[in-house]
C-alpha cells in the first residue's frame, strides 16, 4: 500500500500535466480493484466451520422468530378486541374491499394504494370535527387575549386610581 501512494506521489510530480488526471484514476482503480481481491479471497476462503456455525445461528433465530410470531397469533386469536373491535374490523372490511377494488382494476402495489385511500376517507370524514376544533381554539385564544387585556387595563386604572389619592 505504501509502494502504491509513493508511486502516485510520483506519478503526479513526473507526469505531463495532460496525462496526469487520467494516470491517477488508473492507479486508483488498481489500488480499489486490489483492495477488492483481498477482501473477496477472504470472504470466499473462510473456514468451513464458521460459515456452518454461522448458519446454524441463523436457523436457530428464525425458528425463535417463528415461536414468537406463532404466540402472537394465538393472543391475538383469545382477545376479543376490546371496546375497539368494532371501529378496527370496520376499517380492516373497508381496507380490504379498497384493496378488492385495486385488484381487479390490476393496480400494483394495490395495498399501499388502499391504505392511502382509507387515509385520505378517514380524514374527508373526521374533517367536520377537526374545523370546529381549530375554529373553537382560535375562539378561546382571541377570548383570553381579549380578558388578559381587561385585566392589564383595570389593574392600570386601580393603580392610578389609587396612586392618585
Amino acid at each position: 500500500m505504501l509502494l502504491q501512494h509513493q508511486q502516485h506521489h510520483q506519478l503526479h510530480t513526473q507526469a505531463p500535466a495532460a496525462r496526469l488526471p487520467k494516470l491517477c484514476t488508473h492507479l486508483h482503480t488498481a489500488s480499489h480493484a486490489a483492495r477488492r481481491r483481498r477482501r473477496q479471497h477472504a470472504v470466499t476462503h473462510a473456514a468451513p466451520e464458521l460459515l456452518s456455525e454461522l448458519h446454524a445461528a441463523a436457523v436457530q433465530h428464525a425458528a425463535s422468530l417463528y415461536d414468537v410470531a406463532d404466540a402472537a397469533a394465538a393472543t391475538a386469536a383469545k382477545s376479543k378486541g376490546g371496546w375497539l373491535a368494532p371501529v378496527t374490523d370496520t376499517l380492516e372490511a373497508v381496507l380490504k374491499y379498497i384493496q378488492t377494488g385495486y385488484d381487479t382494476l390490476h393496480v400494483p402495489h394495490s395495498y399501499g394504494f388502499s391504505i392511502i385511500t382509507l387515509t385520505v376517507l378517514v380524514k374527508l370524514a373526521t374533517f367536520p370535527f377537526t374545523k370546529k376544533q381549530v375554529r373553537l381554539a382560535v375562539h378561546w385564544v382571541v377570548y383570553r387575549a381579549g380578558m388578559q387585556s381587561d385585566w392589564s387595563h383595570a389593574c392600570c386604572n386601580e393603580h392610578c386610581c389609587t396612586a392618585g389619592q
